[in-house]
């Protein structure tokens, strides 16, 4: 068995607090200071822009058949993605199912204790891709230490929950240009836009802030209209034809293998919580917030309807409505029923 060491993440915030021109030598590349198993994927090579509903210029692959193929080679690892979900600039973001994992839409949960995680236990994982951090919109950027600190405030919201008070949720490694991960994020690298196949099952992973490209690969103007999207992969019993998705601890709910994050790295955001309707940009944390809620079994919440000034609202306002209309780092009332419903009695009833 594992053992985790939570000291982990001391080791990248040491490179974090450097300057640039503190650094006069490259480092000895750590050789798997985790003892992560990587995943051997090749890109799945077709390109997939504005796809998602349709087919591509080329006419040969949609976003459904691009996860189709990805899952072909996840097959071999008993894992499959399962659901992608989207959040979208004052407009109502979107969740896809992918055909390949059944047709019968099912929710997913992380399972305490699963043996198949990479460090069986109880507690809830995360880590970052620290080599892909900062944002550059059009009007406004943030440095990548200010993303880093928005994204462990996030965790440590969702964290302090008190029907949760048994989630022991934390940050247990970021990546740095010199150790042997670096660039990691499943689904970039079937996009052939860096990433790896380096995984921490039962963890919830931050694949960095990309470029426009990469969001315009997932839905037609996604580089302009998509802030923020959340992956699930989950296990399945086999890598056969036949295989089913797995439910080990009976709940009803397939079990989730991991969870990936990516941020539109190119959209306009700042560090600002009382960010307010239309102002140009998006508040960063707000974002992180609604995404690792994705990463912590929540949907979207919530009725979209236009208002008077032709901008889309919600009822009720929720961190985990489909859209982003405006900075809230708090959980609201709606968000905390949300999360008891999955995490009040963690680990076990």
């Amino acid at each position: 068995m594992k053992t985790l060491v939570k000291c982990l993440f001391v080791i990248p915030l040491f490179f974090l607090a450097c300057h640039e021109n503190e650094i006069t030598s490259t480092p000895e590349q750590e050789k798997n200071p985790l003892g992560l198993e990587e995943m051997k994927l090749e890109p799945v090579g077709a390109s997939v822009k504005n796809s998602l509903f349709s087919k591509t210029s080329d006419k040969k692959s949609s976003i459904q058949d691009f996860a189709a193929a990805l899952n072909e080679q996840l097959s071999e690892y008993n894992i499959q993605l399962a659901k992608m979900e989207l959040l979208e600039y004052e407009g109502a973001g979107i969740t896809v199912n992918f055909r390949a994992v059944g047709n019968k839409q099912l929710g997913a949960d992380f399972v305490p204790d699963d043996p198949r995680n990479f460090f069986p236990g109880t507690d809830q994982l995360f880590w970052t891709d620290g080599t892909e951090q900062g944002t550059v919109g059009s009007e406004y950027s943030m440095t990548p230490e200010e993303t880093l600190i928005a994204t462990n405030s996030a965790i440590n919201t969702w964290g302090s929950i008190n029907c949760s008070e048994d989630l022991n949720f934390y940050n247990v490694y970021t990546t740095t240009p010199y150790d042997i991960y670096r660039d990691v994020g499943v689904f970039q690298r079937a996009l052939n836009m860096g990433g790896a196949g380096w995984r921490i099952t039962g963890s919830i992973l931050h694949g960095g802030n990309l470029p426009a490209a990469f969001f315009e690969a997932l839905r037609e103007d996604g580089g302009t209209r998509t802030l923020g999207v959340t992956f699930t992969y989950i296990w399945f019993d086999g890598p056969g034809p036949d295989r089913e998705p797995t439910d080990i601890d009976q709940n009803g709910k397939r079990d989730v293998a991991f969870r990936e994050i990516y941020i539109n790295g190119s959209r306009n955001f700042k560090d600002d919580p009382n960010d307010v309707t239309n102002n140009g940009y998006a508040d960063y944390e707000t974002v992180m917030l609604h995404e690792i809620g994705h990463g912590l079994s929540q949907g979207h919440f919530g009725k979209a309807f236009e208002g008077k000034n032709g901008k889309t609202h919600y009822a009720p306002f929720a961190l985990m409505n489909a859209g982003y209309s405006k900075a809230q780092r708090e959980i609201t009332a709606t968000d905390n029923a949300g999360h008891c419903s999955i995490w009040d009695g963690w680990p076990y009833e």
